[in-house]
């Protein structure tokens, strides 16, 4: 015996909307905007770009440059005070461009500027030095010259400068530089190492004197004993 019911059940509806769930009108239903992503292709594109557009302006550059002819040798001193140990012959010398009516004119890439700038640093007067081409045709030549700070005076009779790193350089017979004079029974030469310990520990004070303006006023000669005293003689 079959049982028939006259009340008729609704099928159940699947992912109804949320308004059906929660009708009232107090309960707020987030929404989730979805946007389209943007990627900045133009900003990404601007950087190798403008590498590659510097890139090419340097080469240009530096290619307009070496077909310059040399039109001018310009020497910059840096630090020139009393120190005057070379002079626009002496470098020119330094750099192989002593003559004038050979370089002038010859094509600005034709010049070995790494070795000239080489031969620069190398020598003993020279405490920096650079060497650029330049737009109009001039070569810069740029220099610091060491700077001394006292002038050792050996039993021979000759004498050789201590700069303000307390290196030793040679005299030079453009200048001569006004700097207390180191005396005492020693023979130095131009080695990196000190043949006197004694003038290697007074290094400290002879940079003292020369760093402060009244002891340098005052101390024209620094004598070294044999037990190692020293003693400041007057100006």
């Amino acid at each position: 015996m079959a049982l028939l019911s006259l009340n008729r059940h609704k099928p159940i509806r699947r992912n109804r909307p949320i308004e059906e769930i929660a009708p009232d009108p107090k309960v707020t239903v987030p929404r989730v905007r979805v946007g389209k992503i943007r990627f900045p292709f133009r900003k990404l594109l601007v950087y190798p770009v403008a590498a590659i557009l510097l890139t090419f302006l340097v080469g240009a550059t530096n290619r307009y440059i070496q077909n310059l002819p040399l039109q001018d040798i310009e020497v910059i001193l840096v630090n020139e005070d009393d120190n005057r140990f070379l002079d626009m012959a002496a470098v020119k010398e330094i750099i192989g461009l002593d003559t004038d009516e050979e370089v002038i004119g010859i094509p600005m890439s034709d010049l070995d500027v790494q070795s000239m700038e080489d031969r620069l640093k190398a020598n003993p007067f020279v405490l920096k030095g650079e060497i650029t081409r330049q737009f109009n045709g001039v070569l810069t030549v740029e220099m610091e010259l060491r700077k001394p700070m006292a002038r050792l005076v050996n039993n021979s009779g000759g004498f050789i400068y201590l700069d303000q790193q307390g290196r030793k350089f040679p005299s030079s017979p453009l200048h001569g530089s006004h700097v207390p004079l180191v005396r005492g029974d020693f023979e130095e030469s131009l080695t990196d190492s000190f043949e006197c310990v004694t003038i290697e520990a007074a290094l400290p004070v002879i940079r003292y004197i020369h760093e402060n303006e009244f002891w340098n006023g005052m101390v024209s000669e620094i004598l070294i004993r044999q037990d190692g005293q020293l003693i400041l003689m007057p100006e």
